[in-house]
């Protein structure tokens, strides 16, 4: 085991990620982490294939890494925030670079950032924290989406 398990009662049990990295050995270690930790995991080496993968079955969270061969984790990041068609998924841009572009970094739209290596703590909490937000995303959009329905059912009853 590779941590202390950290509570996961916010949010499924068996969320399902999708790690995009073009290093096995990182990849490697994201899987060992994640398996451990009892989420459903998918890989992806390049952005092209992540994308596929998306389309065919979005995940909860998306880890990405910024260097990919054919195409960038920003190029990644912003294809999936321009297709109105995917439902939201948290994405957590990686990277191993010391420096990085804090004007691309907040124009990209990423919901978190981690710097490679990072500690195996710091990489489960921001992975928890963001799946949090992802069901208190959605519980609210339900909530929103039964009120709608409620204030619907009143205009009807009294308009007929």
């Amino acid at each position: 085991m590779f941590s202390q398990k950290l509570s996961q009662d916010n949010f499924p049990k068996k969320s399902h990620i999708l790690a995009v990295d073009d290093s096995p050995d990182s990849l490697f270690l994201i899987q060992a982490i994640l398996e451990d930790e009892n989420y459903n995991l998918t890989l992806a080496e390049d952005g092209q294939t992540a994308l596929e993968k998306i389309e065919q079955s979005p995940p909860d969270l998306v880890l990405l890494d910024v260097m990919l061969p054919r195409m960038n984790g920003y190029e990644v990041l912003q294809h999936i925030r321009n297709n109105p068609d995917l439902p939201f998924m948290p994405i957590l841009l990686m990277t191993a670079h010391e420096e990085i572009d804090v004007a691309r970094e907040a124009t990209a739209r990423a919901n978190g950032f981690l710097r490679k290596p990072f500690s195996i703590e710091d990489f489960l909490r921001q992975i928890q924290a963001l799946l949090a937000m992802k069901a208190e995303i959605k519980s609210n959009k339900t909530q929103v989406q039964s009120e709608v329905s409620e204030t619907d059912s009143y205009y009807q009853y009294f308009n007929n």
